[in-house]
């Protein structure tokens, strides 16, 4: 976050020892890499829609460290959780 938000400046000082080419090429990645983040967060946003409403998801939810992202991808991953007999045999 440091980095992109310090890219214009760096782009823009024409004192810094960048080449026209290399100051083309730093902006176009910015400036995907800025596209790119505002997709991830719209799919982010879909994906909290739609699991905000279910119990597994919440409940996983609880654990320190899972998130949105990491509960649905291990909801795809799993399926159905009661098919394992206990937690160890999930994890394996």
């Amino acid at each position: 976050t440091t980095l992109m938000n310090a890219v214009p400046d760096i782009v823009e000082d024409a004192n810094n020892e960048l080449t026209s080419i290399a100051r083309s090429f730093v902006l176009r990645i910015y400036r995907n890499i800025q596209r790119i983040s505002v997709q991830i967060e719209a799919v982010k946003t879909e994906l909290i829609d739609l699991i905000k409403d279910k119990d597994e998801y919440a409940l996983l939810q609880s654990i320190p460290g899972i998130g949105p992202i990491i509960s649905a991808a291990l909801m795809a991953s799993v399926g159905d959780a009661g098919a394992f007999k206990n937690g160890r045999q999930l994890a394996a």
